[in-house]
């Protein structure tokens, strides 16, 4: 059983390790194809080159390499912002500079600035460290130049900013409370489980490495003053509203006040609004994660509609060019152009709701058994009659000219247009795509889905609406009032989620580092010290969130949050308290604002402090803008792309017979498709005088002759996609045009028509360009063809 008992831990460590293999697997086999994308490419990820600095940019002492020398700059002065972020690896790399000038340091001045504030740090998965700015980055220059305490304190001077400009008396002094007391609550509750599940070997450690004061250290310069011209304004000091709702049951409680949450935020902005204490642009609605604004959004909207408000509602999802009706229908356009098979007509159903969409139609349900015949012709009464002529035409223009064309036929250039201010971003963005050339629809699809679709549209922040952002994107932003409706995340992180260990000195070191699951037992294992370190870190993020949340708030601070399960005398039925406990952020809020030493009295569930302040009628400034009416349509760049197929007529007549019929055979040749076409075509130059209707036999045998020819007929009648004229845009933007293209899955042929064969060495170049112009685009098996009418002649280019 003795044996059992001293090897219990490292027995847990290995279910732990053997649970979560496969997932380690996953990630080697994700690492070698990353690796192979690497070498195919000759390319680096943007993580990449922290590493890559660390490896070239210090020596085996951790020294600076010549690497910084060969740069060519000399930095006398180092400012590092926002370090409370700072990652292990980003600090490895450039703490190395910075004690290099430390050591050049003249003493007469401030020369190096590290600004950060370690509650501020909510990025912790993306590698950031608090504890690198609260304790290692001295402790490193302290151990480098060999200080003790006392020389410390002159060699390094730390200084904090403890005034407040930002907020209300009532708003800094509750912060002032809170963040000086729920840490010691979360470091007491952390430090009661390491008691209650380590041995006196484990405590020990806790302590020495000052995790068992970690929390309090780092709020200990949290308080701050309220600045002179605030003080004694008791007209101006603030509004703190933080109710509890009830609930029926301990478990999931967050859960059971969704709902009830949502309903006090509406009917409190309704209040606002209606009475107008607030305009909507000074409320900020402060959220976990993009899932909770899309349903703070949803609800307000609906209540905006139900009570007939005027308010308008911003995100960052609603700036979004992808989320812009507009912007979707050319998309969907572009989609639909090039993807033809008929699983991919979803497009042109979604094309045919976004137009009737923005034209305020409904579709008639039978209209969607149309989408069957995968043809746009049978669209014609839901999309505009000029798109369904111009769809073959359409997919042979260049992007930035077909985008131009669509946003005409659509008719989004007419005056005030809603969706002006998308359709100019959006076309910024085909223009930079097309900077370097012409790369076509396909190649732009692609470049959308994997980062154009998160482009937003610029805003002045002058935007009149309420804003519903997350805590995370809020940093650094200031609202008049902030809203926090579910202010109930966890203490301590995602159970079961994955976190990651080092495996150094226990028996799985070959590892490495391998990720495991996060659940209590772990902090039974050998890997105990991992567990807690990681249990610390959950609690200080969580105390970081709601710092930031908070510490936003100008003047009036708004929560609501679930309360606790009440606890029943179960002979008498009386209800004798609640059942307290520290699962979420605001069960640790409650209890500290429950006790005697707190500035706010917390009664029936809540703090209600409301005091309306009279505000001055600020004159709007005038701006000096320009601001576009419609979207501004020019002629200029069709007419530079679009080169006339027709010849001039005086330059044909002018020519013998047999070259006029070679002439005008080229050009129907190069127009037509369908053999029907010919005789159109021919008596479209018998009406416009061209032709006499004495020539027609003539220059009908010079077709015919093309038109029967094996090969060509071949083509022509086969199961190929034919392109007539079509513009191609080289990488130099110089435009070639082919006289007919074939393509199909399994190859693509070009062809060119001459009626004379005089300069076939310069036939051949030209087709030859055509050719490798076509590869470049992406087309396979690609075959080049010169045909010659005068001797019925097809000669293949290679």
């Amino acid at each position: 059983f003795q044996k059992l008992h001293d090897n219990l831990s490292a027995y847990i460590a290995y279910q732990a390790v053997q649970n979560n293999l496969y997932y380690l697997r996953l990630l080697k086999e994700m690492s070698d194809l990353l690796t192979q994308w690497r070498r195919d490419n000759g390319a680096q990820l943007i993580s990449d080159s922290q590493i890559l600095l660390n490896k070239l940019g210090l020596d085996e002492n951790s020294d600076p390499t010549f690497i910084w020398e060969k740069i060519g700059n000399r930095f006398n002065y180092f400012l590092f912002d926002e370090f409370q972020d700072t990652s292990r690896i980003q600090c490895k790399n450039y703490s190395p500079l910075l004690i290099n000038a430390l050591a050049d340091a003249k003493g007469t001045v401030s020369e190096h600035l590290i600004v950060g504030d370690v509650k501020q740090s909510i990025y912790r998965w993306r590698n950031g460290d608090w504890r690198i700015l609260l304790q290692q980055v001295e402790q490193q220059i302290g151990h480098t130049f060999h200080l003790d305490e006392d020389s410390k304190t002159t060699f390094i001077e730390n200084g904090s900013l403890d005034t407040n400009f930002r907020s209300l008396p009532n708003i800094i002094h509750l912060n002032n409370y809170l963040f000086s007391s729920i840490p010691q609550h979360l470091q007491q509750v952390l430090n009661e489980k390491v008691s209650e599940n380590l041995d006196e070997e484990g405590k020990q450690w806790w302590i020495s490495a000052g995790n068992d004061n970690m929390l309090v250290k780092a709020y200990e310069n949290s308080q701050q003053e309220v600045p002179e011209h605030k003080k004694g304004k008791l007209d101006q000091l603030g509004s703190i509203e933080i109710s509890y709702i009830p609930v029926t049951d301990g478990r999931y409680r967050r859960n059971q006040v969704v709902e009830e949450s949502l309903l006090q935020l509406c009917q409190k902005i309704g209040d606002w609004i209606g009475s107008g204490r607030y305009q909507a642009q000074q409320i900020g609605i402060l959220v976990r994660s993009n899932a909770q604004a899309k349903l703070v959004i949803q609800k307000l909207m609906d209540f905006k509609k139900e009570q007939q408000l005027t308010f308008e509602v911003i995100s960052g999802d609603a700036l979004s060019l992808a989320s812009n009706d507009a912007v979707g229908l050319l998309i969907e356009t572009l989609k639909a152009l090039v993807y033809n098979s008929d699983k991919h007509t979803i497009h042109k159903a979604k094309m045919v709701y976004l137009y009737q969409h923005i034209q305020n139609k409904t579709i008639d349900q039978n209209a969607w058994l149309k989408f069957a015949s995968n043809d746009i012709r049978t669209l014609k009464d839901y999309l505009p009659e000029a798109l369904i002529d111009s769809w073959e035409m359409a997919q042979k223009q260049p992007l930035v000219h077909l985008i131009e064309k669509l946003i005409e036929i659509y008719g989004f250039t007419t005056k005030d247009n809603i969706h002006l201010p998308y359709l100019l971003a959006f076309k910024d963005m085909i223009s930079a795509f097309s900077t370097n050339g012409e790369r076509g629809i396909i190649q732009f699809l692609e470049f959308w889905e994997e980062d154009g679709n998160r482009a937003v549209l610029p805003s002045n922040g002058e935007i009149d609406a309420i804003e519903v952002t997350t805590i995370h994107k809020s940093k650094g932003l200031a609202y008049d009032v902030v809203m926090i409706p579910f202010c109930s995340w966890d203490l301590d992180g995602m159970i079961n989620g994955d976190f990651w260990i080092e495996t150094s000195d226990t028996p799985f070191a070959q590892l490495g580092k391998i990720p495991i699951k996060y659940t209590s037992t772990v902090g039974k294992s050998v890997f105990f010290k991992q567990y807690f370190e990681e249990m610390l870190f959950n609690y200080m993020d969580a105390l970081n969130t709601l710092y930031v949340a908070t510490t936003r708030a100008v003047e009036h601070l708004y929560i609501t949050a679930p309360s606790f399960k009440e606890s029943v005398d179960k002979k008498t039925g009386e209800i004798t308290g609640y059942d307290i406990k520290d699962e979420y952020i605001s069960d640790v809020l409650y209890q500290v604002l429950e006790t005697s030493t707190s500035p706010f009295t917390l009664e029936e569930r809540g703090i209600y402090i409301d005091q309306i302040i009279e505000r001055k009628k600020s004159q709007a400034q005038k701006n000096n803008i320009i601001s576009l009416r419609h979207y501004p349509i020019s002629k200029e760049l069709e007419m530079a792309l679009e080169k006339s197929s027709t010849r001039n007529i005086n330059d044909i007549m002018m020519l013998e017979k047999a070259a006029q019929y070679g002439i005008l055979a080229h050009d129907i040749m190069a127009q037509i498709s369908k053999e029907e076409d010919i005789h159109k075509l021919v008596r479209q130059l018998i009406q416009e005088g061209i032709l006499s209707k004495e020539e027609e036999p003539f220059l009908m045998q010079e077709i015919n002759q093309i038109w029967q020819h094996p090969m060509i007929n071949k083509w022509l009648t086969g199961n190929y996609k034919i392109w007539n004229e079509a513009s191609i845009i080289t990488a130099k933007g110089e435009t070639i045009r082919p006289d007919k293209v074939f393509t199909s899955k399994e190859e693509t042929i070009v062809l060119d028509f001459k009626f004379t064969q005089t300069d076939y060495i310069g036939h051949k170049y030209q087709v030859d360009n055509y050719k490798k112009n076509l590869e470049n685009l992406g087309y396979s098996n690609v075959k080049a063809y010169l045909y010659y009418a005068k001797s019925n002649q097809l000669t293949e280019v290679k």
